[in-house]
């Protein structure tokens, strides 16, 4: 075999490397370009933030990083992927806290990083992802954007 033919070996070293590293099995057909991170949070919330939107964008911020740290850890291949193609970040308003639990545990079923974060004031944020557009959408899909 010359050296022209080695190449083959590369995405295969990878893969085995990249599969003992995993610890939640992954399917290659979970596996997509198109990744992305969605921040939702209830609609209560929303209206009891007293500073403005000022105080709900460092909230957003501070669970965005947050994930993002997490998903290095539990889904490496998610956070290259997300990392290196954009970093798209969508956020979203539920009706309820209540809500956010069963978002979190849906994403943990679909083998997908979730995030909840708490406030001193008692407010509360939920970050799913980054993931798989697809699956993401089947999650959150209805939700409707932060006005």
């Amino acid at each position: 075999m010359s050296f022209e033919d080695s190449w083959i070996f590369a995405p295969i070293l990878f893969g085995f490397v990249i599969g003992f590293r995993v610890k939640k099995p992954l399917l290659i057909t979970r596996l997509s370009w198109r990744q992305k991170l969605v921040i939702i949070v209830p609609k209560n919330d929303v209206r009891c933030m007293s500073s403005g939107n000022s105080e709900l964008t460092s909230f957003c911020s501070s669970v965005s990083i947050k994930a993002f740290e997490t998903s290095r850890k539990q889904t490496p291949i998610s956070h290259y992927l997300w990392s290196m193609f954009g970093q798209p970040k969508v956020i979203l308003q539920t009706n309820s806290k209540e809500n956010l639990e069963h978002f979190a545990r849906q994403a943990s079923e679909s083998l997908i990083c979730s995030t909840i974060l708490r406030n001193e004031n008692g407010q509360t944020i939920l970050a799913i992802g980054p993931g798989p557009n697809s699956m993401i959408d089947k999650i959150t899909g209805h939700l409707k954007l932060l006005k």
